[in-house]
């Protein structure tokens, strides 16, 4: 059950925003094994001239924040960054252009479906791996 926030730009003409999102959620599956339309995507425009971007990203960047809990093996990031990447780049978004951040949050910080702790809740899918 991640939550992400997607930063592009404002003048963004490389794919229509709800496929960005499909895909960003069709990563979350293939890598972490969560259901279809588990995770809260959320999408930012910025102006071009409100952000300073990287040298080495170009036109098209892309910047993923992604709260998930925590437990997840290194393998298992690198399988969801490759998998980010690679249904961005299906997309025409160059691999260069897509920044990605983790943010862990143990389960029991995580208050759900009625103020439970996620550790408390069945979630349907795998944390560790």
């Amino acid at each position: 059950m991640p939550y992400a926030r997607i930063e592009i730009p404002a003048d963004w003409s490389l794919c229509p925003r709800p496929q960005l999102l499909q895909a960003v959620d069709a990563a979350f599956v293939t890598a972490l094994g969560v259901p279809p339309r588990d995770a809260f995507l959320r999408l930012f425009e910025y102006a071009p001239a409100d952000a300073l971007i990287p040298a080495w990203h170009g036109a098209h960047f892309i910047f993923i924040e992604i709260q998930l809990f925590a437990g997840r093996s290194l393998e298992a990031k690198r399988g969801l960054y490759r998998a980010l990447v690679d249904q961005l780049e299906a997309l025409g978004i160059p691999g260069n252009d897509i920044s990605i951040a983790l943010v862990e949050i143990p389960q029991q910080n995580w208050g759900l479906r009625g103020g439970q702790p996620g550790s408390e809740l069945d979630h349907g899918f795998v944390i560790e791996r």
